[in-house]
């Protein structure tokens, strides 16, 4: 437990990398938006080139297709991801398809995967990688919710719980990376 929280974060995306193995040994990268500002927060583009890597793509972006590589997603699990990932292998723009999401799949979105059997027939890793923060330091990281105290603290916010939801779902991602298990104490509200 401990220990330098964007050498974790690097070693683990490294992992990831090496992980997947492929015939040629060169492999596609596809990131969406978060998941590219949590990525460079902990490493560089070099540490997953190094990996075997040809190419890194937006996943936002039209890609041209590569039939003949695996391509290895790591993307927020949500739906507008999920839909593009499907969508890539309606008519495959790749051979394989190594899906990493940053935090908890949530039960709809598995279902929506199970359903899309162009992508199942090519799916050959799914998991969840608890990386819903920015490793910005060493000890130090950010949980990017750039309005969280708006929202936390001003009397008209009607987002103050789903605010704390989210901030916990992060901070337990954290938790998860570093392989902390903490306290958590707070003084009950009177009735």
């Amino acid at each position: 437990p401990g220990g330098n929280l964007r050498d974790i974060v690097r070693e683990r995306l490294v992992a990831v990398m090496k992980e997947v193995r492929t015939a040629s040994g060169m492999k596609v990268v596809v990131l969406d938006k978060p998941t590219v500002k949590v990525i460079g927060a902990a490493c560089r583009l070099f540490d997953i080139m190094e990996e075997g890597v040809l190419l890194v793509e937006d996943l936002d972006t039209d890609r041209q297709p590569i039939p003949t590589m695996e391509a290895i997603y790591i993307v927020a699990p949500v739906e507008s991801s999920v839909k593009r990932i499907i969508a890539d292998f309606e008519k495959p723009k790749y051979l394989a398809a190594h899906v990493y999401f940053t935090w908890r799949l949530s039960n709809e979105l598995i279902y929506t995967i199970k359903r899309a059997s162009g992508l199942v027939e090519r799916l050959r890793t799914c998991r969840e990688l608890n990386f819903d923060f920015l490793a910005l330091e060493a000890q130090g990281f950010s949980l990017g919710m750039d309005e969280a105290f708006f929202t936390l603290y001003s009397p008209n916010s009607d987002r103050r719980a789903a605010a704390c939801s989210q901030m916990a779902e992060k901070l337990l991602t954290l938790c998860v990376t570093l392989g902390e298990r903490p306290f958590v104490r707070y003084k009950k509200a009177r009735a």
